[in-house]
């Protein structure tokens, strides 16, 4: 997999924990530069600036890689329809480690959310599944964001978990038969929980411009710093983006 789009991939999961102003119809365009390290053996970390563009409407949210269309919302509760690219593949070429591999595609995930706010923050629920028949597998995301505002700064500490089911443990992170070299056992992936902390801050420069830049990294479980592809317990990204609002 090209490491622009692992980039664009892991910038927009880190931006989609920012709170939204939630205005009506407003575009957003500006620059973003993003430090990513996946976990698969031998692939570098990589900086990288990247356009960013958005779009907040009354129902339907777009962050170039993720979707969402709100189905219902009361003051402290909302349900959605959610889709998002989901870029954790890689091409052999990526590391030596890698080499004599198949290449390992991105999807595109959708289903539902639920989210709840109260005083304090806010807690979403999620299900998504495989509709591109990639990985055909199926992730369940839990987090809690309580954001913080400080005149024209918010910050927005999070924590969750993720579970992915083993037909997307395997298809990333496992080695086929036809894969195993002298160096590169046989492995099956099974199904794994992982943990990420999030933390995203803002600052409102003007009534149209922000500043924007988070960190988020995910512990990987023991099924997926098992496979003999994977050197790191750690997935990790970091970005920054200077935004227009329009």
């Amino acid at each position: 997999m090209k490491t622009t789009l692992k980039i664009v991939i892991y910038l927009l999961a880190g931006l989609s924990m920012l709170p939204q102003s939630g205005v009506a119809g407003e575009w957003g365009i500006g620059m973003a530069a993003a430090y990513i390290q996946p976990p698969h053996t031998g692939v570098d970390s990589d900086v990288r600036a990247l356009p960013y563009v958005t779009y907040h409407g009354e129902h339907f949210n777009l962050d170039l890689g993720t979707v969402t269309y709100t189905l219902h919302q009361t003051g402290t509760m909302k349900i959605a329809l959610e889709g998002e690219l989901r870029f954790d593949g890689y091409e052999p070429q990526d590391s030596p480690a890698l080499a004599g591999m198949a290449e390992r595609r991105p999807s595109f995930d959708a289903g539902l959310s639920l989210a709840r706010t109260d005083s304090t923050g806010e807690m979403k629920i999620m299900i998504l599944g495989d509709i591109t028949g990639t990985h055909e597998g199926v992730e369940a995301r839990a987090q809690y964001q309580i954001p913080y505002m400080i005149n024209r700064m918010f910050i927005a500490p999070a924590v969750g978990v993720s579970w992915l089911s083993s037909d997307l443990v395997d298809y990333y992170y496992g080695v086929r038969a036809n894969e195993v070299t002298g160096n590169r056992a046989y492995y099956t992936g099974e199904a794994v929980t992982n943990i990420f902390v999030d933390l995203a801050v803002g600052y409102q420069i003007s009534e149209r411009v922000e500043l924007l830049g988070g960190l988020k990294v995910t512990r990987m479980g023991k099924n997926i710093t098992a496979s003999p592809i994977v050197d790191k317990k750690h997935d990790t990204c970091a970005f920054t983006t200077l935004q227009y609002k329009f």
